[in-house]
């Protein structure tokens, strides 16, 4: 199958996994910062979940490593990364270190992670 200007394109006829996470962080990943919210559950309201928005992280290796012991502090068990470009590659190399992560770009769509 064929795209737009003759790219190939991979069809997914259905899920091959399903993993849901408690806790989860995720990245809109642009040149100098980026935009990070956190979903994890209300310990005062069980059931319920709460979210944790950071406007403007930047992209520096000391922000960067902060941001992710703060997500470890929460038990994140998942970060996806959202990046138009390879901007994504400090936030993985820093950030993610010690969490579990996935980059979701155009290539993952519902097949999975992208190489």
């Amino acid at each position: 199958m064929r795209g737009p200007e003759g790219a190939s394109v991979q069809q997914c006829t259905g899920a091959t996994r399903q993993v849901i996470y408690e806790r989860v962080a995720a990245v809109d990943v642009a040149k100098a910062s980026g935009v990070v919210c956190l979903r994890a559950p209300d310990p005062a309201r069980p059931g319920r979940f709460v979210n944790r928005i950071w406007d403007n992280v930047g992209a520096t290796r000391a922000r960067i490593s902060e941001l992710g012991r703060e997500l470890l502090s929460h038990q994140v068990q998942m970060v996806t990364l959202e990046s138009t470009s390879d901007y994504w590659r400090i936030w993985v190399r820093h950030e993610v270190a010690h969490v579990a992560s996935e980059l979701a770009d155009w290539r993952a769509g519902l097949c999975g992670s992208a190489a």
